[in-house]
């Protein structure tokens, strides 16, 4: 702060006076450069502080685009494993179907072989009965032929008994 040289003493009152309004002045002056100096270090740190927030609003946008690409690429391979899922529940049916009309072929076919085979004993049991039938007519007959054999050999011994 500079001094003001002193000029002669009848001015000295006003000197003095305005001496004193200069150097409020200077004093105020000197205020508003430490409050524009701190004002301005705010406005630095304050500037600084948006850098870095648009910096980050920055890195977010781009992370917010990365996490949209995910998603997206997330619902499409969502889609084609439900098309997938879709797909193998169709064919898990159609198998099912299948195996249900073969198992039911399968049933009736046992049914069918079952009925067949039942068939078959009867016809079995039948043939069983008709052969002990023949057997005892077979073995009636042999008893009478040896009957009638035993009868001619007796009368051919009678008879050759009376030729002699």
């Amino acid at each position: 702060m500079f001094k003001e040289p002193e000029q002669n003493s009848g001015n000295n009152n006003t000197s003095s006076a305005t001496g004193l309004i200069v150097s409020e002045y200077k004093d105020k002056i000197a205020a508003l450069e430490t409050a524009n100096a701190d004002l301005e270090r705010t406005n630095e740190q304050k500037q600084s502080k948006i850098d870095a927030l648009e910096k980050n609003c920055d890195e977010f946008d781009r992370v917010e685009e990365e996490l949209r690409e995910l998603l997206w690429s997330a619902s499409e391979e969502r889609k084609k494993d439900q098309d997938l899922i879709a797909q193998l529940q169709k064919k898990l049916k159609e198998t099912q179907i299948n195996r249900s009309d073969e198992e039911i072929r399968q049933k009736e076919e046992l049914a069918s072989l079952r009925i067949q085979m039942q068939r078959r004993e009867e016809e079995i049991r039948e043939l069983k009965k008709d052969n002990d039938a023949k057997k005892r007519r077979i073995q009636g007959l042999l008893e009478e032929l040896r009957r009638v054999t035993i009868k001619q050999e007796e009368s051919k011994f009678v008879c050759c008994s009376k030729l002699i």
